[in-house]
Formats: C-alpha cells, sequence, structure tokens
C-alpha cells in the first residue's frame, strides 16, 4: 500500500513499460504503446504507458484512465520524405478521452489529413534543442 502520493509516482517513473498494460480498448479501437495515435486536437503522439490517476475527494473519488506519451513531430528530408522524428524529452499526460485515431485508423487516414503516414519514424530526440 502506498502512504504517499509520490510513492504512485515513482512506481510509474521506475517500472519498465514493456512489463506494465501493453494496450487499452477505448470504443473498438486498441490503442498500444509504443505506436502513434492521434489525439482529439490533431496531434500525435507514441503512448509510453497507461495509468489510472484518482479525481475527486477521498470519500468520492473516481479512477481515471491516462497516458503517458512523446510528442511526435512531423518533419520533411531534404530528399522530400515524410516521418516522425519522436520528442522522448517532450513526455506528457494525456486523459484518455482525448485519443482519437490508433494506429490502423491513422494509417488510413494520414494522407487525407495531410500528414505523414504514421509508420515512418525517422528518429528519435531525447534532449530539447534551444533555439536563439
Amino acid at each position: 500500500m502506498l502512504g504517499q502520493t509520490w510513492q504512485g509516482r515513482q512506481w510509474l517513473k521506475g517500472i519498465d513499460p514493456t512489463l506494465a498494460s501493453q494496450m487499452v480498448q477505448i470504443g473498438h479501437q486498441d490503442f498500444y504503446i509504443f505506436e502513434p495515435a492521434k489525439l482529439a486536437d490533431g496531434t500525435v503522439v507514441m503512448p509510453v504507458c497507461w495509468f489510472t490517476q484518482s479525481l475527486g475527494s477521498a470519500s468520492q473519488a473516481q479512477q481515471k484512465l491516462w497516458a503517458e506519451v512523446w510528442w511526435l513531430q512531423p518533419v520533411s528530408t531534404d530528399e522530400g520524405h515524410r516521418g516522425y522524428v519522436v520528442h522522448e524529452y517532450d513526455m506528457v499526460e494525456v486523459p484518455i478521452h482525448s485519443f482519437l485515431l490508433s494506429m490502423p485508423q491513422l494509417v488510413q487516414t494520414f494522407a487525407s489529413d495531410n500528414l505523414p503516414d504514421p509508420r515512418d519514424i525517422i528518429g528519435a530526440s531525447n534532449y530539447m534543442l534551444s533555439i536563439l
């Protein structure tokens, strides 16, 4: 049993994501960790882990499902190849109700949304570039 909320955060940060829940189902779609997904606001992200968070007072707390995600930046190479760079430094928490399209649906709609193919991951960045 956890005595303090910070203990839960430490556990969340310390567990290997491949040992935790790999997938959540939202409606009729299955969302997997380490697969691109589209949020309702149009942002493309890569879920890294799923977790529950208690919201509300202790007597009326509700468990809500959330995801920690990496932001995916659409890019084009000098040769005209389009894809994504995964920003591993930019981990954010997103409520599960924000997810719109899982990988299979994103693959079907990326062209009509003028997005790069989500199967084309060009690279990863694990540090933030400072722009002067």
